[in-house]
């Protein structure tokens, strides 16, 4: 055998060998790439969890700051600041346009429909009787929002997991 094909049989191997640990590293990269696309839908995921956890302490505190209102026995609105309660409401409709891709369309037109009609009512009057029946509206509506938001973390934290 003579020096050029001996040099060819080298070369030959090389390039042979060099196809093998291309093969090898464009494995390995295909490998890498699907684990980047499980992390990042991994923290997708976390991040639709936090956002939803974040909107549930701001729903009980108006849910909370709506109860007093609900008592029977309230006869008089000494004591009460409806002014900063319907703050904490307007941030519920706030909160929720600003998360509404975890929502349907359906359920946010609703409810701010609802909550922004009684919430006037709310403001406005001085009638006990309408200001009870405006704030019981807002508080049922909150309160079945609480509910669906509790189905969607729990839903999220199960999407999560798997």
């Amino acid at each position: 055998m003579g020096l050029v094909e001996s040099i060819g049989l080298v070369g030959s191997i090389c390039s042979i060998a060099g196809a093998i640990y291309a093969g090898y590293q464009a494995k390995q990269a295909k490998g890498y790439s699907e684990k980047s696309e499980e992390i990042r839908e991994e923290l997708i995921s976390f991040r639709k969890t936090s956002e939803l956890a974040e909107f549930k302490p701001t729903l009980i505190t108006a849910r909370d700051a709506m109860d007093k209102y609900c008592t029977s026995s309230v006869e008089s609105l000494a004591g009460v600041n409806k002014t900063e309660d319907a703050k904490l409401i307007q941030k519920v409709i706030n909160m929720l346009s600003e998360f509404g891709e975890h929502f349907q369309q359906e359920t946010i037109t609703t409810f701010s429909k609802n909550v922004d009609k009684d919430l006037q009512k709310f403001v406005d009057s001085d009638d006990m009787a309408i200001i009870k029946k405006s704030e019981r509206n807002i508080h049922r509506d909150i309160s079945n929002l609480y509910g669906l938001l509790a189905e969607k973390l729990k839903e999220q934290q199960i999407n999560s997991v798997t």
